[in-house]
């Protein structure tokens, strides 16, 4: 298998995607008429060229997204979401006239062509791959944690024919743990066993050594690939680029670092902040206000310091549901606090009294979903007890998050409530697209039904 076949496969996808989107659009505008849109040739052109843009801002069609299924459907999701953005604000633009029924069916029906035909594509190279047409022979310099790791990397999936011979070793190690054999004998494994690819799993400080295999390799046209020693970083995505010819590996892959993503999270954030605020808190807050104010004296809304984005403090707003108190910038909310009032402890166990940040998400100083941000002080206390504790400040706080629907929701009395928090707030950074925000959005409701940790 050659080393362009991954683009290879990168293209076929793309020109299948493009037929597909293409065949969808024109048979739907057959069906349902050429009143769905004005200009159906124009249309055409800016549902192309907008899919273009989002394969080239998203990079859906890296090889690893063929990995497995989740990466299939989060990718293709993620990129028609995109689309629909930019095609419908195109189309508005334009005053198009749009139906957006046609669009639902539009979209739902290419993201399930789309589907079909990426699992198809996998399932076609792992057939190709059992079978024996494409493959490259590998071998591993090192039988250690990273090349171990490596291996079963390549005997658990097969998707782009990589078929693991076994490791070289520097010290002769029974056949059993797969060794052909050490690196003194490593031309005779290369004529033996046909390698095709090498990969160096051992420390890279043995220059001599490193240089000697890499000129043998080369004078057999073999490729030679190093395995950095990534095991000792514990994160999810590491990530190396260059810079003036150096590798620099980063240790955390943030989909929130694209700006096309940041841009999309900020509409959605804006669309549903209007949403809430039109037509709920307009008539809402009035309500609500009067009970407050007649229920015990003091203002409608509670505002405090809390840490966001960057470690820089906001001002969140809140629905007042204590009595006034000095301890409020200072120590939670507990079960059966007598700080809460009677009404209170309704708009706390409802989530009404979060109502107001959606303000907050409309002015930019937080977002719908995200960490919880916390009281300053306990920033300042947690983040000398916890190592990651910080990290969850390098996105913008949210009204609800991926440890609220999962557990982590209320108060944390202890060290280890908090390490999950942050555990949680950690895999959302690392893990964000839109479809997770709109799935949080909703276990947020179902959560909120169930009432689980409120008080």
């Amino acid at each position: 298998m050659e080393d362009n076949q991954p683009k290879f496969i990168a293209f076929c996808l793309l020109i299948a995607d493009l037929a597909l989107l293409n065949i969808t659009y024109w048979s739907l505008t057959n069906i349902y008429g050429p009143d769905h849109f004005e200009l159906i040739s124009y249309a055409s052109l800016i549902v192309n060229i907008g899919w273009l843009v989002v394969e080239r801002a998203l990079s859906i069609y890296d090889a690893r997204y063929l990995i497995n299924a989740d990466h299939i459907c989060k990718t293709l999701l993620n990129a028609a979401c995109v689309h629909i953005v930019i095609t419908t604000f195109v189309f508005y633009s334009l005053n198009f006239n749009i139906s957006r029924l046609f669009i639902f069916k539009f979209y739902t029906t290419f993201v399930i062509l789309a589907l079909i035909s990426r699992t198809a594509t996998r399932y076609f190279l792992k057939y190709l791959s059992r079978s024996g047409y494409v493959y490259k022979r590998v071998a591993i310099i090192g039988a250690n944690k990273e090349g171990n790791f490596l291996r079963k990397h390549f005997e658990s999936d097969n998707t782009f024919g990589i078929k693991f011979m076994g490791f070289i070793t520097e010290k002769n190690l029974p056949t059993t743990d797969g060794s052909l054999g050490t690196i003194a004998c490593i031309r005779n494994i290369i004529d033996n066993y046909e390698i095709d690819e090498i990969y160096w799993a051992l420390p890279l400080d043995k220059e001599d050594l490193i240089r000697s295999v890499i000129s043998l390799c080369d004078s057999k046209m073999i490729r030679f690939h190093t395995v950095p020693q990534f095991l000792a970083f514990p994160f999810k995505n590491l990530r190396v680029n260059y810079q003036a010819g150096i590798p620099i590996m980063h240790l955390r892959e943030e989909p929130l670092e694209s700006l096309i993503n940041r841009v999309l999270k900020r509409c959605f954030d804006i669309t549903i902040s209007l949403v809430v605020i039109i037509f709920i808190l307009s008539w809402l807050t009035p309500v609500v206000g009067l009970i407050i104010i007649l229920t015990s004296p003091g203002p409608i809304f509670f505002t405090q310091k809390r840490t966001g984005k960057n470690n820089h403090d906001f001002k969140m707003i809140k629905f007042r549901t204590m009595r006034m108190n000095d301890q409020s910038d200072t120590t939670q909310a507990t079960k059966g606090d007598s700080r809460v009032t009677p009404f209170g402890r309704f708009l706390r166990r409802t989530s009404i009294d979060e109502l107001p940040q959606f303000f907050n998400s409309l002015i930019g100083d937080m977002s719908i979903v995200g960490p919880r941000p916390h009281m300053l002080k306990h920033t300042e206390d947690y983040s000398k007890l916890i190592n990651q504790f910080m990290v969850r400040h390098y996105i913008k706080s949210g009204i609800t998050g991926w440890a609220q629907v999962n557990g982590a929701r209320g108060e944390t009395d202890t060290v280890e409530k908090m390490k999950k928090r942050v555990e949680l707030d950690i895999w959302y950074l690392e893990s964000w697209s839109l479809i997770l925000d709109i799935r949080i959005c909703f276990k947020t409701i179902w959560t909120i039904i169930k009432g689980e940790n409120s008080y």
